[in-house]
């Protein structure tokens, strides 16, 4: 009997028992049991712990904190825009480094650059009503190049990043101001890269350092949510404002509207708009042209089409004292409205000048 008790014993160690559904859920159930056990004990404490820290509340801030119960107000249906602000930003020609011992007019640098562009902020803010939206034009000429001389200007890698941080800084702070920053892109002649587009360029004139600089400012400026970039290839940008579309373009190839500081041919102008629009649909024809290269102000119109050029930021550089561009040309960029009925209500020149260089709290 002990060796049958014994083999029993050894088997059982093997093969244990299987337990039944009872033997089962009864150790389901005290599981279960100990499992709420401590959770009640959990919630009791935080419940003791909260209720004494709200007690603890009431007497410090009794009579300190004065509450109000406001009725619920929905939000008011944003009213259609009456207005849209414009603000051309070309030929500023980042990098130049100018001196008077050449030009007989002004020492321009950094500082100088930098100021100029921040008081066209600061006018293009002040003169902001009635609207929430601000187009901004980028229609070239971004920086100087060495495109007439190796003695132009800076080393091209700073201007570049010269034309980077001020054109970043600008639009940051217009996007402070308005809630809809629309940004345009054109690509100017003096873009061009060295030594591989050595005269103006008929194709591929997007593969240039400007490409460059506003992809920059676009990537440094995405975090702002209410700003938008359109950068074409083509050689000019349209942008839909209302129901209408005005076009944008440096004003080196594509449509000419003359050269620095020269005579602006009007008729010139109206007959290749209305080339082009005349290819396009009703719908899709614009009713403005901008344009810089000119370095000269200007706003006309002919067969009911407006037509602007931009004066430059920079004063009279080397080059442009050597063809003969007057010492005491206004410096400057444009600003203009537009309205539903009006591409171009009012159009007026945000000028610039030695004064400007000099004002320290720009």
């Amino acid at each position: 009997l002990g060796l049958v008790q014994a083999l029993v014993d050894k088997r059982d160690g093997h093969h244990p028992v299987l337990p039944t559904e009872r033997i089962i859920e009864r150790k389901r159930l005290v599981q279960h049991s100990n499992l709420n056990r401590k959770l009640g004990e959990a919630a009791a404490e935080r419940t003791y712990i909260f209720n004494n820290l709200e007690d603890w509340a009431a007497r410090v801030f009794e009579g300190m904190v004065f509450t109000e119960t406001k009725s619920y107000r929905p939000a008011p249906k944003q009213a259609p825009l009456k207005r849209i602000n414009h603000i051309i930003i070309s030929d500023p020609h980042f990098g130049s480094d100018i001196t008077e011992a050449e030009t007989g007019v002004c020492n321009y640098g950094r500082v100088e650059e930098a100021r100029r562009a921040a008081s066209i902020v600061k006018q293009g803010i002040d003169l902001a009503v009635d609207t929430d939206k601000l187009v901004v034009w980028f229609l070239g000429d971004m920086l100087e190049n060495l495109m007439h001389s190796s003695h132009d200007g800076t080393y091209i890698s700073e201007q570049i990043a010269r034309a980077i941080w001020i054109l970043t800084q600008m639009i940051t702070q217009f996007a402070l101001r308005f809630k809809i920053v629309d940004v345009e892109c054109a690509i100017g002649n003096h873009a061009r890269l060295a030594g591989v587009q050595k005269e103006r360029v008929m194709s591929g004139k997007w593969d240039s350092y400007e490409m460059v600089i506003y992809y920059a400012v676009k990537m440094a400026c995405k975090n702002l949510q209410n700003v938008v970039f359109h950068i074409p290839k083509t050689p000019y940008v349209i942008a839909q404002v209302f129901d209408y579309r005005i076009l944008g373009s440096h004003g080196d190839n594509f449509m000419l509207p003359g050269f620095p500081t020269k005579t602006i041919p009007t008729d010139r102008l109206i007959a290749q708009a209305n080339s082009f629009n005349m290819s396009l649909e009703r719908e899709a024809r614009c009713r403005a042209f901008l344009f810089g290269h000119v370095h000269s102000y200007s706003h006309s119109n002919g067969a009911g089409v407006d037509f602007i050029t931009n004066a430059a930021l920079l004063p009279p550089n080397e080059f442009a004292i050597s063809i003969g561009v007057s010492p005491k040309v206004q410096s400057g960029q444009c600003f203009f409205t537009s309205t539903p009925k009006e591409a171009v209500e009012v159009a007026r020149l945000l000028k610039v000048d030695r004064a400007t260089d000099m004002d320290a709290t720009l």
